[in-house]
């Protein structure tokens, strides 16, 4: 018996060959798009994050020469907001394919391994990706809830306030509508 293999298992081993290149070329195709949709995602939360920072400066900055605990609420309740917003903002820092490891790692590879290795780096990339934009999410989902409560603590001060003295810095009202009587009779 010999050690060659016959025509038959080479052609069998072709087919293989070619049958899992196809499936890898799938795989890497696939896991391309997912990366792109996180990275996508990662945008759109990026932008979120921004809207919720500007909204809390806002909200702080609109609150300015009020007093009271709901009034001292609201304020931290922004800060805090801001805070959260702003850490959603912070770099990703997960890690990337080593193009210089993976040219020594895989030097002496055959096509199939090669592929299915990167395949595997890439997916595994992706997997901490996603586990990282859920983490971005609840962040920025406590930040917005955050904001909420700042509205409402500012609302209920306002309410409570609503009777009482009009505060030192606050904008006089002027009742023009019964000077305009007078002058015209």
């Amino acid at each position: 018996m010999s050690d060659q293999p016959s025509r038959r298992d080479l052609r069998k081993n072709r087919r293989d060959t070619r049958r899992n290149k196809e499936l890898l070329s799938a795989l890497h195709q696939e896991t391309d798009l997912q990366r792109e949709d996180v990275s996508l995602r990662t945008g759109m939360m990026s932008t979120r994050a921004s809207i919720l920072v500007a909204a809390a400066s806002l909200s702080t900055a609109l609150q300015s020469g009020q007093q009271g605990l709901f009034f001292v609420a609201a304020i931290w309740l922004s800060v805090l907001a801001a805070i959260l917003g702003a850490v959603v903002l912070l770099p990703r820092l997960g890690d990337q394919l080593s193009i210089q490891g993976n040219e020594t790692d895989l030097w002496d590879s055959d096509e199939v391994e090669l592929n299915r290795d990167l395949m595997h780096q890439k997916l595994s990339i992706l997997r901490q990706d996603e586990k990282s934009l859920l983490w971005r999410r609840q962040v920025l989902l406590s930040g917005y809830t955050v904001l909420a409560l700042s509205l409402a603590a500012a609302a209920i001060h306002l309410s409570t306030n609503i009777n009482s003295e009009s505060e030192p810095n606050a904008p006089q009202i002027v009742n023009t509508t019964a000077r305009t009587a007078q002058t015209t009779n």
